[in-house]
């Protein structure tokens, strides 16, 4: 690992950060990905008051990398990378920055649990546009950090980056959290409670209770149900469902977090119901998924993450927070 441009003197940020996959893909000056993806980063590492770093790994197969070597970036890459010092590196601020040699998607998987630098909270990334099939996929690098990554990864998804997404500097975050009251949705909750009190934050919790008896009636018939029973079970369900969601409702009141509720139980197409939800002002959304697996994103969450406007931070049921 080196560190780049000791001429500014960047001092490497102490305690747990936010670390940036920066690509240096950019145009100085132009709305493209690295400048949204980078000017959202800095913002949000405002609100939370918490390091940046800002890392660029150079894409080396395995078969050419020379461990003691030192990445080499061009003039372009070093134009921008005093860009970013120069817009990011304040008196006050706390912001990192490195360059790395190597596969991306295995640097990135290998930083967290590394001693010699900065411990990230949660990694951001950056997804392009696709076509055709590539519109189901989030790019080789992220989906790979999607299956294995052991932080959470705030993504901001092809669609966000149409949209030309950024946080008003103005306004108090909006958060939609999506929970379906198992464990699975356990880190996108603790993810989301830490957000809203560290930012002052407003949040919008959502369960689909639709969705969870939309999933059960495709058992039943393999259980030999009768529809009476499929029927007392739904209520039961139900029952069992607002229960739950209204816990967490109280609990997040009963902690100073604003907060309302959006329980649908209607059966509507869940995504699209999502996805006309965050058109209204909102400014991050949370979601949990399985451990890992290659199959850990479902294909409702993985719609979200590929139209949603805004970012998307997702949180595995085995991610660390400590």
């Amino acid at each position: 690992m080196s560190k780049v441009f000791d001429v500014t003197k960047s001092v490497a940020p102490k305690g747990r950060t936010i670390l940036l996959a920066e690509d240096l893909n950019r145009v100085r000056g132009d709305s493209d990905n690295s400048y949204l993806v980078s000017q959202f980063s800095e913002e949000i590492s405002r609100r939370l008051d918490m390091p940046l770093s800002v890392l660029y790994i150079q894409n080396t197969p395995k078969s050419l990398f020379q461990k003691n070597r030192s990445p080499v970036l061009s003039a372009t890459q070093k134009e921008v990378f005093e860009s970013l010092y120069k817009t990011m590196s304040g008196e006050a601020s706390n912001v990192g920055f490195y360059v790395e040699e190597g596969e991306v998607a295995e640097t990135l998987l290998s930083w967290s649990e590394r001693i010699d630098v900065p411990s990230p909270r949660f990694i951001i990334v950056s997804a392009g546009k696709g076509a055709g099939v590539k519109k189901t996929f989030l790019g080789k690098v992220t989906e790979n950090l999607v299956a294995h990554a052991k932080v959470p990864l705030l993504i901001f998804g092809p669609a966000a980056i149409e949209n030309g997404f950024q946080i008003d500097e103005a306004k108090r975050l909006k958060i939609l959290l999506i929970t379906d009251l198992s464990r699975m949705s356990r880190m996108a909750e603790v993810y989301a409670h830490y957000i809203a009190r560290k930012t002052g934050g407003h949040i919008v919790l959502c369960h689909s209770h639709a969705e969870r008896v939309k999933d059960f009636k495709k058992s039943f018939t393999a259980h030999e149900l009768t529809p009476e029973n499929v029927e007392m079970i739904s209520k039961n369900m139900l029952s069992e469902s607002k229960r739950l969601y209204e816990k967490r409702l109280d609990y997040l009141k009963n902690r100073g977090i604003s907060c309302e509720g959006l329980f649908l139980s209607e059966e509507k197409d869940f995504v699209k119901s999502v996805l006309h939800e965050v058109q209204d002002d909102y400014d991050l959304v949370l979601m949990g998924t399985v451990s890992h697996s290659q199959a850990a994103l479902g294909g409702s969450a993985r719609k979200i993450l590929m139209k949603s406007p805004v970012p998307v931070l997702l949180c595995r049921a085995s991610t660390i927070t400590h």
